[in-house]
């Protein structure tokens, strides 16, 4: 982490918001239209946008990640709130490096993805019509050899299936598990180099369903295999491919819970700020950050109606087409 230097005792005046403006945003205290007036300047002030960094690192690194029942993304580290007047003041008071500028994607979405298996099993054609069936890799993509998958794509793609694999084993939906979602996650990863171990722990996990009478008792193994997924694959695009597919599916759900999550709107900006800086290693995939921003001011609304759950499906779904195509 940067070390502490003191560098200004408050943001620009202007337009910029106060100290205490910024700490009630990072606490998630502001209004629905403070949050979009606060978020929108973050994305173009680098000197707020510095400070607010600098202090979200501080604060993610040093809170300890509860226990309970939500089954967050794979190492999620959770913050409880603390008053702006705490710590986070203290620290825009002091200053911070920028050092938050790498820190900022280190920290996947959160998301209660099983959440999402009973209400997607009362839509029209049940659960496993709702799950985003992408190719089986055939290999040849990118300019790479015949036989294998470019690293960042088969990231995106194993993202998008461990989050239905989740689901689908919350639902008891074993058939489904073992009948696509297993085998797209080991095509996946088998066609992408120095990946094969990974692959032969999922289908242990499928060999496991033939001796489970409950496919939701292996939902825990799922979880860990995702953790180790994600060590594995590239961080931006694994999550990246998570959040996409888990947007889709609460959109289709008219779930608004999802959009509301703090990590799932932090997520959305720390992807859109990281490429807009331009760093190369967190640069979004082709196509994707034009439908990162029409779903991030649909996401902003302080209500969602049912076309705007209609729009935020299609949004989705040219993510996913653009980079798992079925």
């Amino acid at each position: 982490m940067a070390e502490l230097a003191p560098i200004q005792t408050q943001p620009p005046s202007g337009t910029c918001p106060t100290a205490e403006e910024l700490a009630c945003y990072i606490d998630g205290a502001l209004s629905p239209e403070e949050h979009a007036r606060v978020a929108e300047h973050l994305a173009s002030c680098e000197s707020c946008f510095e400070i607010y960094s600098g202090v979200l690192e501080f604060q993610l690194e040093s809170a300890p990640a509860p226990l309970g029942e939500v089954v967050p993304f794979p190492g999620e580290k959770r913050r409880p709130p603390v008053p702006w007047w705490s710590s986070i003041a203290a620290l825009l008071i002091v200053g911070v490096g920028v050092g938050g500028y790498s820190y900022l994607l280190a920290i996947p979405p959160a998301l209660v993805a099983v959440d999402l298996a009973e209400p997607l099993q009362g839509q029209s054609g049940g659960l496993a019509q709702s799950l985003w069936k992408g190719e089986i890799n055939r290999g040849g993509s990118q300019g790479e050899n015949e036989d294998t998958l470019p690293y960042r794509v088969a990231s995106f793609r194993a993202g998008v299936q461990v989050v239905n694999l989740q689901v689908s084993l919350q639902a008891d939906d074993g058939g489904h598990v073992t009948g696509y979602v297993i085998p797209a996650i080991y095509s996946t990863l088998h066609d992408t180099p120095g990946l094969d171990g990974l692959a032969k722990d999922y289908t242990d996990l499928s060999s496991s369903l033939g001796q489970e009478k409950t496919p939701k008792n292996l939902l825990p193994r799922a979880i860990q295999l995702a953790a180790e997924s994600r060590e594995s694959l590239d961080p931006l695009y694994f999550d990246l491919g998570q959040w996409a597919e888990a947007g889709r599916l609460a959109a289709i759900s008219r779930e608004p819970a999802f959009f509301r999550l703090p990590e799932t709107r932090s997520f959305l900006r720390r992807a859109l700020w990281r490429d807009r800086l331009g760093f190369k290693e967190s640069k979004l995939p082709e196509g994707s950050r034009g439908e990162l921003d029409a779903i991030h001011k649909l996401a902003s609304k302080s209500t969602l109606q049912p076309a705007d759950f209609d729009a935020l499906r299609g949004h989705f779904e040219k993510i996913l087409t653009a980079n798992y195509p079925q």
